[in-house]
């Protein structure tokens, strides 16, 4: 009962920082992204670099990670933490609150999906895979938009955009 009640503790702690805004949920889910792979074994600047800046036609490009491969290829990881609608559809008490949260919160990985994808990051790097992963730091809030958004992943494979989240990220690495 003690660890239950310290673990609430902790859910809440966190849920609390995460509202704090969208600067203090991206550098959680850079260390998220960060922490998955260095877990799967890959090094910072040798296997991954952070935040590197590509000049383009379209102005500057900053993407959270490459990640090297074989051959010199890489792959872009962008990690995507707008959590404001899932956390509140976590905190949501009746049905209809839980409804309008769950659109919201599929909304908004959807508006990542269209402005990633609009970026084109696999055209900046040759040779590249022809997409770009957008990480969402939390299995459970993908897992709650795509009980809302069955078609989602494919949405957004359409548009060369993978969705994972740190297990399959771990497992892709």
């Amino acid at each position: 009962l003690m660890a239950s009640t310290a673990t609430q503790d902790e859910a809440r702690k966190l849920s609390a920082a995460l509202r704090r805004g969208a600067g203090v949920q991206g550098r959680w889910g850079e260390q998220t992204l960060r922490n998955v792979l260095e877990a799967a074994g890959l090094a910072n600047r040798y296997d991954f670099d952070e935040q590197p800046s590509l000049d383009t036609e379209e102005g500057r490009r900053r993407p959270d990670v490459t990640v090297r491969l074989p051959g010199g290829a890489v792959f872009v990881i962008d990690a995507k933490c707008s959590l404001n609608a899932f956390l509140d559809l976590q905190d949501a008490v009746d049905e209809a609150s839980r409804d309008g949260h769950g659109q919201r919160h599929v909304q908004s990985l959807k508006g990542h999906v269209s402005g990633l994808s609009a970026r084109e990051y696999w055209k900046q790097f040759e040779p590249s895979p022809d997409f770009v992963v957008m990480f969402v730091p939390l299995d459970s809030a993908l897992a709650a938009a795509l009980d809302r958004s069955p078609d989602l992943m494919n949405e957004a494979m359409d548009r060369r955009v993978v969705i994972a989240t740190p297990s399959t990220l771990f497992a892709l690495c």
